[in-house]
């Protein structure tokens, strides 16, 4: 059959195959490269209605300590002015401080200090303190900048190994440092500490969250306080001065029914002034929610909004954690979509580390099933975590996560971008946005520390991601520095408008 085959294509014949074929290959090689996405494209990508511009990375810090958990926040009036800031172990005694790093060019360049207080500093309400980190950045509606953060004393004995514990005077607790020039101080004047616990061995206070009412300037403070019976109680403080003094912390979590778990809070104001807490109770495995009406004088009952599987502190083939911690973001748009919540984290459920979202369209009332942000095949074993949320002027929401799906051996990760336009529904545009992979277990410390969390804000034209980053290490010489990077995406309704 073949060799008569062979004669029916003679001649002629043969040509107009020839020719069929070679189109019928072009036509596929051009809708490869159509529906192909590289790993590390820069320039225009062209997708559906999508055109996204990928900025390069950029070095924000390059001391050759360790630089970890970053936060981030754009002025709502200068879309080329960011800030933000880090733990930053730059510092005379080796241990981490909040460091700040300021913007005005969009992130080309920056510039780099530490909050007063740190050994050897200038002298402030922090002074005395060993270490300070977990910093929030926020900016206000008139442009002054808020950090907050934790402190603490450093005492390692037999029974407290982790060094908390067991000092004369104040041993830990929970500040906000201002700015009134874009960052480019925080005057130790301008340094509020909202709480201190005099043995930080019997109670410990940790991972705060912040945010500031863009109508009325309040500034509001949320966080845990772990004590000796091992129960962790959700705080809340609130500034009606613009950060100039803090109120006595209240507990808002269910102190009665002992949330030992509680951990991860995170905070939000949407535009009716409403003030939003969520944290997870990792012993009930649940999202935990309450809400003031009352610019935070009074909460409502706390409840649980959605499950929760943790991803293991530690994934196979990690010397460093990865914590599964909440991240949230409103949207301040004048859209359809206006005050919508984002809640965000990194959940096991497919047995593998995803990003998982939920949103609310009424403030808080009902909410969405989870949502996987993440599109790579689901059970692929390969992880994703640490993601971090904002949603843009217009109502777009955009997410960047650590992701492992480009390693056939789910250990060098890039960082993705996501975006979606219709209010996170679906995430039909993603790609890295890092120019070269890295390990997470190149960080440095005796326990490689990557931090606990990344961070990312928007214009109405670009998402700023900023994220602790390996590549500098070398065989022998781990390093970890913050790196930044820049999404340009365009929206029908504003492209070619300049930000105002």
């Amino acid at each position: 059959m073949a060799e008569e085959s062979g004669e029916l294509l003679s001649g002629n014949n043969k040509l107009m195959a020839v020719i069929v074929v070679l189109i019928l290959l072009t036509g596929t090689f051009i809708a490869s490269l159509a529906f192909y996405e590289s790993p590390s494209i820069r320039g225009e990508i062209f997708e559906e209605e999508f055109k996204i511009k990928i900025g390069e990375n950029v070095a924000v810090t390059s001391v050759p300590e360790n630089n970890n958990e970053p936060g981030i926040a754009v002025d709502p009036n200068d879309p080329l002015h960011i800030v933000a800031g880090g733990n930053d172990y730059g510092t005379p005694n080796g241990d981490a401080w909040v460091g700040y790093y300021v913007s005005w060019d969009g992130g080309e360049t920056w510039f780099r200090d530490l909050i007063p207080g740190y050994l050897g500093g200038p002298i402030s309400p922090l002074t005395g303190f060993d270490l300070a980190g977990d910093p929030v950045v926020c900016f206000d509606s008139d442009g002054d900048v808020f950090i907050s953060g934790l402190m603490a004393k450093r005492d390692r004995n037999p029974i407290n190994p982790f060094g908390f514990g067991f000092n004369l005077g104040r041993a830990d607790g929970i500040f906000v440092a201002k700015s009134t020039d874009g960052g480019e101080t925080f005057p130790s004047s301008q340094i509020n500490v909202i709480v201190t616990a005099m043995q930080a061995l019997i109670s410990f206070h940790d991972k705060e969250w912040m945010a500031v009412d863009m109508n009325n300037g309040n500034v509001y403070v949320v966080w845990v306080v772990f004590t000796a019976l091992s129960m962790a109680n959700v705080l809340f403080s609130r500034s009606t001065d613009n950060g100039e003094s803090f109120t006595t912390p209240m507990v808002i979590s269910e102190f009665q029914v002992r949330e030992f778990g509680g951990h991860g809070s995170t905070i939000q104001v949407t535009p009716d002034g409403t003030v939003h807490i969520l944290w997870v109770d990792f012993d009930a495995g649940q999202v935990r929610y309450t809400y003031s009406t009352d610019e935070g004088q009074s909460f409502s009952t706390p409840e649980s909004i959605c499950e929760v599987i943790e991803i293991p502190r530690y994934m196979e083939g990690n010397d460093y954690r990865t914590p599964t911690l909440l991240m949230s973001a409103v949207d301040l748009s004048d859209t359809n979509t206006s005050g919508s919540l984002y809640v965000t984290w990194n959940d096991y459920r497919t047995g593998d580390a995803d990003i998982l979202m939920i949103y609310s369209r009424d403030g808080g009332s009902t909410w969405s099933e989870p949502i996987r942000v993440n599109n790579d095949t689901e059970g692929n074993g390969k992880d994703q975590f640490f993601s971090a949320v904002a949603v843009s002027p217009q109502g777009y929401v955009h997410l960047i996560y650590y992701d492992r799906r480009d390693d056939e051996d789910n250990t060098m990760m890039h960082i993705y971008y996501a975006l979606s336009k219709d209010g996170g529904e679906e995430y039909t545009f993603q790609t890295n946005i890092t120019t070269v992979s890295f390990d997470g277990n190149n960080g440095v410390g005796s326990e490689p520390f990557i931090g606990d969390y990344i961070g990312i804000c928007a214009t109405n034209t670009t998402a700023y991601g900023i994220w602790c980053d390996t590549r500098e290490a070398s065989e022998g010489s781990n390093d970890c520095e913050l790196y930044f990077g820049s999404v340009e995406f365009a929206c029908g309704e504003c492209e070619g408008e300049e930000e105002e």
